[in-house]
Order: structure tokens, then C-alpha cells, then sequence
């Protein structure tokens, strides 16, 4: 499967494995990607039975970058930007909705890519509604080096860090995660 995916990636023009390394995620993260795409209530022993905490959910707003085969709203496939981007193309724009009322905090989004240490941005224009569970805001696109192209996962998270570990990153997440390929 993988000298297949690596061919066709080169007839592409594009390096042969888009990721050298997998990116390091922990058991949690995987149950919450798995309870997005699971119909709540369709199987017979509920999904919170696994013992993970279950976390609010996060997207990226952006539908034109979305990519259509997955079918799903935490899944983003971006390109390699110019080498100097605008503003708008340097940026994503992200929605949590479940965020507790009492999360006022140094909100951020900590990438992990590769097994490299998860690295943070900071976020700007948060906006949430007085009472409202649902918040809005812009952060930076991942970084782009060759270490950081195949999947990158987006964690919204309490802080900048500098956290050594995924669990470490995990401790403090508030919501997510959120799928991205880079490319």
C-alpha cells in the first residue's frame, strides 16, 4: 500500500511520502475523532464507556478547503503556501461549539505534526456570545516544512506552552481535534 501511494504521489510531482514520520497522537484523540463519525446512539455500548474524555468539538470554517471525499468538517487538505502569503492565506478560521462557559483562558491552537513536539499559535478575534457555548476565531496555518507535510492535528488548548509531549498538549486541550493534510 505504501510503495502504491508513493508511486502515484511521484507521478504527481510531489515527494514520494507525505509524511517521513507518523504524526504522534494518543488513544484519546483517536476516540474523539471515531465519536464524530459514529451516529450517536447506533451502537449498543456507548462510545463514553471507553473511558476517554470526550471533547467539544472544533472545526475549521473554511468549506472551500474542505476536503470533499471525507465527508467530514474536521478534515481540511491545504496546499503549500507562496512564499509570501497575504494575511488571509496565512490564517484559518475555526469554530468550537461545547466550550464551557467557564473556559476563559489564554485560548491557542497547538499543532502536532510528525514526531515532532507539538508546537502553539495564539489566536486572535475570539469571539463567543455572552452565555453562549459557541466560539469563533483565527489562527495561524500550520507550519510548513518538509517534517510537518501528511497529517497535521489541531488541538484548541489552554496556553502556549511549550509543551514536550502529545499527553502533555492533551492535559490542557478544551476542544478538538481537528484533521488537517498537508501537502
Amino acid at each position: 500500500e505504501g510503495q502504491q501511494d508513493g508511486f502515484f504521489r511521484s507521478t504527481q510531482r510531489k515527494t514520494p511520502s507525505a509524511a517521513p514520520f507518523l504524526t504522534l497522537a494518543s488513544a484519546s484523540i483517536a476516540s474523539n475523532i471515531l465519536e464524530k463519525l459514529i451516529v450517536k446512539d447506533s451502537c449498543p455500548q456507548p462510545l463514553s464507556d471507553l473511558g476517554y474524555r470526550t471533547l467539544p468539538s472544533l472545526s475549521i470554517d473554511d468549506e472551500a478547503k474542505t476536503a470533499p471525499e471525507a465527508g467530514w468538517p474536521n478534515w481540511i487538505s491545504i496546499s503549500p503556501r507562496s512564499t509570501k502569503p497575504s494575511p488571509q492565506e496565512n490564517r484559518l478560521s475555526f469554530t468550537v461549539v461545547g466550550l464551557p462557559r467557564s473556559a476563559e483562558f489564554n485560548p491557542s491552537i497547538t499543532y502536532l505534526s510528525g514526531a515532532g513536539r507539538p508546537y502553539s499559535v495564539t489566536v486572535w478575534e475570539f469571539k463567543r456570545a455572552n452565555g453562549s457555548d459557541v466560539a469563533h476565531f483565527f489562527a495561524d496555518r500550520p507550519l510548513q516544512t518538509p517534517q510537518s507535510n501528511g497529517l497535521t492535528i489541531a488541538l484548541f488548548t489552554r496556553g502556549l506552552g511549550p509543551y514536550t509531549t502529545t499527553d502533555a498538549a492533551l492535559e490542557v486541550t478544551s476542544a478538538g481535534p481537528v484533521l488537517i493534510e498537508q501537502d
